[in-house]
């Protein structure tokens, strides 16, 4: 199944699928007697933290993050560090939908969020003035407790 994570339900499903096709080989003649079912298991949580983290979304942010301190000094750093930003955040939810597979909602708003946590830790845009109660170690905490606490929840 790729990128999207694996229930109880999804496997079972799964398991059916393959018992029902090797049943549908058997009356069509195409094998002597029925294929065994390969085993088939939901996620644990390695498995989830995993697939939940979109590694290649917080990738390309991270790289062009890391062009914005290559600018001259007379070039707006704070806004392109903000369209960065937000065009990474646009972008997270279709790429997990189309290019990572993911069909299940609630995965991808994990991965959304995971993303948004991950750009707060790195820093800017949100070190600027304009919020002047941010540490970088906020982040860097919270991604540290979503990172650890998020594959304790199992989506249906």
């Amino acid at each position: 199944m790729g990128r999207e994570v694996v229930t109880k339900a999804d496997a079972a499903n799964i398991q059916n699928a393959y018992r029902e096709l090797s049943t549908l080989k058997q009356q069509l003649g195409l094998v002597a007697s029925t294929d065994p079912v390969p085993p088939v298991t939901e996620d644990k949580y390695k498995d989830r933290l995993l697939k939940y983290i979109p590694a290649d979304v917080i990738a390309i942010y991270l790289t062009l993050h890391s062009f914005v301190p290559m600018l001259p000094d007379e070039a707006p750093k704070k806004v392109v560090y903000w369209i960065v930003f937000v065009v990474i955040l646009l972008i997270s939810i279709p790429w997990q939908r189309k290019i990572a597979k993911i069909k299940k909602w609630p995965q991808v708003w994990i991965g959304t969020v995971a993303f948004f946590i991950w750009a707060l830790s790195v820093g800017h845009p949100f070190t600027h003035e304009d919020f002047s109660w941010y540490y970088s170690v906020y982040g860097s905490m919270i991604l540290a407790l979503y990172t650890f606490m998020i594959p304790l929840f199992e989506i249906e």
